[in-house]
């Protein structure tokens, strides 16, 4: 066979792998819009007709204030935290959340000549975080973090809450020394309760990456508001609208199996807390898959 021959037999195989690869792509493809539109439909939002976000009527209303110095409507917070209910309620299961807008922070705060835009949460972190502080970490789950915190910030004491069993045994296995020696705690349970036994104005960084629904971000940033020093700083994580692991790995985990197409509720949680308690925003995080932090810093007065 001539090296002509050889050459077009070759470009033949490459045309024909190429073509079954993206038949198997359309396959593959198809297959998860299938299991999209089943999570959907068994979640109670599948084909959604535009008219269903209009919210039922409900005899439940949020009352709403405007903080001091921020008198515009878009910067209302609820008059209670955590109390948004009916057509102001957002969910991590309810598409209609997504135009439910979380209140603006006014320039006032943003502008700031002294806030900050960074690259990476760790190197923030190492930027504003005294060595030998005191730290906790809400939701820890493989300790990626912990562990860069406890190299690099050296704080007297960590302490990580999640409510996995894994993650928490996968904390005291990698720090058996440490827990015996008193520096870190493992602590298995509910973030409010863990953090209610914690003693006031005991911590200089409280890092918050539990659980992402609106209700759960607001409780743990009440629950550990009077437990961060003044002065000391709150970091949240995934300050962002929408889940993006549309079709993550393992399936179990991703928005399209799970149903979830509304909306976390970091941005509203957050945005209520820092105008409720006039905290001061230090830094906001870049991050390549739009997962940023959001550091902000309680206030010296104590009633904050």
């Amino acid at each position: 066979m001539s090296k002509a021959a050889v050459a077009c037999d070759a470009a033949e195989g490459l045309q024909a792998a190429k073509l079954q690869a993206a038949i198997g792509a359309e396959l593959e493809l198809k297959k998860c819009q299938r299991q999209s539109r089943v999570s959907s439909e068994r979640s109670g939002l599948g084909h959604l007709p535009r008219a269903t976000c209009r919210r039922k009527r409900s005899n439940e209303t949020t009352s709403w204030i405007s903080p001091a110095g921020f008198p515009s409507k878009p910067h209302q917070i609820p008059a209670q935290a955590c109390a948004r209910v009916g057509a102001s309620r957002v969910s991590r299961t309810d598409i209609c959340s997504l135009s439910v807008a979380p209140p603006t922070l006014p320039d006032a705060l943003t502008e700031k000549a002294n806030v900050r835009l960074l690259g990476d949460r760790m190197r923030a972190l190492s930027l504003t975080v005294p060595l030998g502080g005191s730290i906790v970490e809400v939701g820890t789950l493989t300790g990626t973090l912990r562990r860069y915190m406890l190299g690099r910030l050296k704080p007297s004491r960590l302490v990580a809450i999640d409510v996995s069993d894994i993650a928490i045994s996968m904390c005291k296995k990698q720090h058996a020394d440490q827990i015996a020696a008193g520096t870190v705690q493992c602590l298995l349970g509910d973030s409010k309760k863990m953090l209610a036994t914690l003693p006031e104005d005991s911590v200089d960084l409280m890092y918050i990456d539990g659980e992402h629904s609106y209700g759960g971000v607001c409780a743990d940033l009440e629950a550990a508001r009077t437990k961060v020093k003044p002065g000391g700083l709150m970091v949240l994580n995934d300050y962002y609208l929408m889940e993006t692991l549309f079709m993550g790995w393992p399936r179990q985990a991703s928005v399209a199996h799970a149903g979830r197409w509304g909306v976390y509720g970091v941005i509203h949680a957050a945005n209520e807390f820092i105008l409720r308690y006039q905290w001061e925003l230090v830094y906001m995080t870049l991050h390549p898959r739009n997962e940023p932090d959001i550091a902000i810093r309680r206030p010296a007065a104590r009633s904050a």
